[in-house]
């Protein structure tokens, strides 16, 4: 009985140590995951235009590289974006296809800081194979020339578009010949390779890669609108130092970038 006694309480002493051990291993184990979770890579949530797409995934790419970090970008319309930020208030940086565009989050006081960097210069793209002689925007009025546009509730595109042809007191001969209008500037350069319309008004840097299938016709200054791109910092950004860090990248080690996609450095900083 005595040695029951002491074998009971040497098991006991055992089963407390084991479970002291226990409680010390998942303790060291939560700790481990801890520091691990918290030193995991940020994620930085960029929205902009469609048509920025080539020189913005590239630029990401070189941040991320340089920074270890991830870019997510959301791409579309800006009027689609804008809408988004301001219905979700979730986001880090707004980079639209022209700063007019910014005009929305600027009255909801959701921009923190602004900076403009690179021009976005409007050409008439023309189909190589168009039937028709093309060579000014006079010519987009010509009877059977197939126009396709930007749709301008979608895009700054067709905003500035519609401007041009106002400016230039065409706007409705054209409006007959407008076969098509787009939410984004790349569905207007497909358009435009696969031969369903014969012209449009595009960004020149969209026509870089596509000099195979469309010819560039530069608009005079006295008859065009030259717009800027800018970057947004956003007041819902929950990394603002990233977010920074991101738009001075971009107008600094990333313009060579910009520069190589057709784009030209804003110069009025």
């Amino acid at each position: 009985m005595k040695y029951n006694n002491r074998f009971s309480l040497v098991l006991i002493l055992s089963l407390l140590l084991l479970m002291a051990a226990g409680c010390g291993s998942s303790s060291t184990h939560s700790s481990n995951d801890q520091k691990q979770v918290s030193y995991e890579p940020s994620t930085l949530h960029v929205y902009a235009g469609a048509g920025l797409r080539q020189p913005l995934d590239e630029i990401g790419t070189a941040f991320q590289e340089k920074y270890n970090c991830t870019v997510e970008y959301t791409y579309g319309g800006s009027a689609q974006n804008c809408n988004q930020i301001l219905l979700l208030k979730k986001g880090d940086v707004f980079v639209p296809g022209a700063e007019e565009e910014l005009e929305p989050l600027r009255k909801a006081e959701m921009i923190s800081r602004e900076k403009r960097v690179i021009y976005h210069i409007p050409v008439i793209a023309v189909s190589v194979n168009s039937p028709i002689k093309i060579s000014s925007v006079a010519d987009l009025a010509k009877p059977g020339v197939k126009v396709g546009l930007g749709d301008p509730s979608a895009n700054p595109i067709g905003k500035v578009a519609e401007k041009i042809l106002e400016k230039n007191n065409i706007a409705k001969d054209v409006e007959k010949n407008v076969t098509v209008r787009t939410p984004t500037v790349n569905e207007l350069i497909a358009y435009l390779g696969l031969e369903q319309i014969h012209a449009s008004i595009v960004w020149e840097e969209n026509t870089v890669n596509a000099k195979d299938k469309i010819n560039v016709i530069h608009i005079p200054d006295e008859q065009n609108l030259i717009k800027t791109i800018p970057l947004a910092e956003l007041t819902c950004s929950v990394k603002p130092e990233m977010s920074k860090q991101f738009c001075d990248f971009c107008a600094g080690e990333g313009m060579e970038i910009f520069k190589k996609h057709g784009y030209k450095p804003y110069e009025g900083n």
